[in-house]
């Protein structure tokens, strides 16, 4: 037996029928995400969110960096995961992408500690004189960001920072990001 399929819309949200079942597209939450503006960012989430969202998110990002008048010459990704999403910011942008490569070393059995900041240019060349927009994916002790930032800042005093998802955007960190696309809710606060 085929399924069957109905696409309602009502007030924000599309609803579509299978049989056995509802399924609910947040769509609401991606029409927040284009709207948002610094004063309102980071955009609260529950659960994780799609690529439409995530590109709708990054797309904000660029005009976040208009309303604060920076506009980058680069954008330096954080290897591994921050160098993805710098990518795709960088297509938007058109701006040239680089990336920062970062050495661990392990403590204990479950941590990892930042060993150095690397990159496989000349920084002195690249950074020099250029508004240098530095992305990662997330952020916990700031610590990656802080080591990357303090690199960047020997060859130009013209940096923004930008992480895309924050776990807990209120404890403290090393650095707090210039913008934080997104940030994880609890339960209870998301019903207050």
């Amino acid at each position: 037996m085929g399924t069957i399929s109905i696409i309602l819309t009502t007030s924000g949200a599309l609803i579509t029928l299978v049989v056995g079942g509802i399924k609910i597209y947040d769509v609401a939450k991606s029409s927040q995400i284009k709207k948002a503006k610094k004063s309102n960012l980071p955009v609260r989430i529950r659960k994780s969110i799609n690529y439409s969202q995530l590109y709708d998110s990054l797309e904000t990002a660029h005009d976040v960096l208009d309303e604060m008048r920076f506009r980058p010459d680069l954008i330096l990704g954080i290897h591994y995961q921050g160098l993805s999403y710098a990518a795709i910011l960088a297509k938007i942008m058109f701006k040239p992408i680089r990336r920062a490569i970062i050495h661990y070393h392990q403590e204990g059995s479950d941590k990892h500690v930042l060993d150095n900041v690397k990159f496989n240019f000349n920084p002195e060349e690249v950074f020099k004189n250029k508004r240098v927009l530095i992305v990662d994916n997330s952020i916990e002790s700031g610590s990656t960001l802080h080591h990357v930032k303090k690199e960047v800042k020997k060859h130009t005093n013209s940096i923004k920072t930008l992480v895309v998802y924050d776990k807990d955007f209120n404890r403290e960190t090393k650095v707090k990001p210039d913008i934080t696309l997104f940030e994880s809710i609890k339960e209870k606060q998301f019903l207050k």
